[in-house]
């Protein structure tokens, strides 16, 4: 029997399958509801649905199993659209790889799970501060992790991932991580704010996303490519 991950031909960078674009579209579609509704309800839902490390103290108990949720739903809110873009534009780039290899479903869940390591890790640095964290970067990172795995594999030798120590792969982990802790440095040594940039969420999802992306495939129904005309 043939396997389906040795036959298949490199993976376009920008051929998107749809369900990417339709998931990048529920960010595009929860900010526009968000900026659309009066103020009260867009204070109470950035109040509700932030991740707060300092709602994980209090001694109540349904503030507390909200900020459980919290760790995933953080990943669907948004500051501006800009922000909005930012991950809109990196998912896109990212999630056709990751869709092609694992399909929707894996996908979805790998860009939860990503949210959540990076919730988990912004929670455990600033765990005294209220420091609010929204944005689906971290699970977004993670993706762009996993899609790197598989772009740089070499399929003829029966890879499904390809190892974190490859060149491009190392390389990228190294630079993303390596700016990410510059900018969060910078900031706790008193340096200029550089707008809200969640450099935990995004280190934490990146690596869930890194050291995921065999599990995610494994087992998974490879996908081809639409030929070219």
């Amino acid at each position: 029997m043939s396997d389906p991950f040795l036959n298949r031909r490199a993976e376009p960078l920008f051929l998107v399958p749809w369900p990417v674009p339709a998931f990048a579209g529920t960010f595009v579609a929860i900010h526009a509801l968000v900026s659309l509704v009066p103020i009260y309800w867009k204070g109470w839902i950035y109040q509700t649905f932030s991740l707060v490390p300092t709602k994980f103290l209090l001694d109540q108990a349904d503030v507390v199993a909200l900020a459980f949720s919290n760790l995933l739903t953080h990943g669907f809110l948004h500051y501006d659209w800009l922000h909005v873009a930012f991950n809109v534009a990196f998912l896109l780039a990212a999630g056709g790889p990751v869709m092609r290899n694992c399909g929707a479903v894996r996908m979805w869940l790998l860009f939860a799970v990503c949210v959540i390591a990076g919730g988990v890790l912004h929670v455990a640095v600033y765990w005294n501060e209220p420091a609010t964290v929204i944005g689906a970067s971290g699970g977004v990172g993670g993706l762009l992790a996993a899609a790197l795995r598989y772009r740089t594999r070499k399929l003829s030798q029966g890879e499904i991932v390809a190892p974190i120590t490859r060149g491009p792969v190392a390389s990228f982990a190294l630079f993303w991580l390596g700016l990410n802790l510059a900018f969060f440095l910078w900031e706790k040594i008193g340096g200029s704010p550089l707008g809200g940039i969640a450099t935990m969420a995004h280190i934490g999802g990146f690596l869930a996303g890194l050291f995921l992306a065999p599990v995610m495939v494994r087992g998974a129904r490879a996908q081809s490519w639409p030929r070219r005309t």
